[in-house]
């Protein structure tokens, strides 16, 4: 581009014309994507994608172009500055993640290699394992009076004594008992207690 071209160009975007905006882009984003591929460590590229960084780039650029911060004569000088932009997003991002223990880059391996080393189950019960709850929760619940089938209910569930007094309407002594028999006809207090 000549020297008369470049500042043109520029002028153009600056008062808002896409298809300057576009040519631009056009020109300079090859280059600048081309330097963010060179500049970026391998253990980062898992994590993000070169694009990244170029969009972050053009986005600090045409901030900077539409504030007047920042004015071109040559498209060497505009090359030159695109160029240390994407080097500086690309190194501020690598300082961050190395000396951040948040983002800590030394910590992270692939999953591949840890799927092997490490046997993935759910904490949650199988079907079957399931089945058996319920089956055992409906023997355990059957010819109860409806309070304490409610009782049981909620204590299985997760629920405070004094969440089950609230629902239920009875005090968290009596929710107590409620449970302390069920545990005692089942063998499962002591019998000092």
């Amino acid at each position: 581009m000549a020297v008369e071209s470049i500042e043109l160009l520029l002028d153009r975007v600056r008062g808002g014309d896409e298809a300057a905006a576009r040519q631009l882009l056009e020109s300079f984003e090859p280059h600048v994507r081309r330097v963010v591929r060179m500049r970026l460590p391998q253990v980062m590229r898992a994590k993000f994608d070169s694009m990244d960084f170029v969009q972050s780039v053009w986005g600090d650029f045409f901030g900077r172009l539409h504030r007047g911060e920042i004015h071109f004569q040559t498209s060497k000088q505009l090359a030159r500055f695109l160029v240390l932009a994407a080097q500086a997003k690309v190194a501020n991002e690598f300082r961050r993640r190395l000396l951040t223990e948040k983002f800590d880059l030394n910590k992270e391996v692939a999953l591949d290699s840890q799927v092997r080393a490490i046997a993935l189950r759910s904490l949650d019960p199988s079907p079957s394992q399931q089945a058996v709850a319920n089956e055992c929760l409906s023997d355990l619940l059957r010819g109860r009076p409806e309070l304490h089938q409610r009782v049981l209910r909620l204590r299985g569930q997760g629920f405070t004594f004094a969440e089950i007094a609230a629902e239920t309407g009875i005090d968290e002594r009596s929710a107590r008992r409620i449970l302390h028999g069920v545990e005692k006809e089942l063998g499962l207090s002591d019998a000092g207690k």
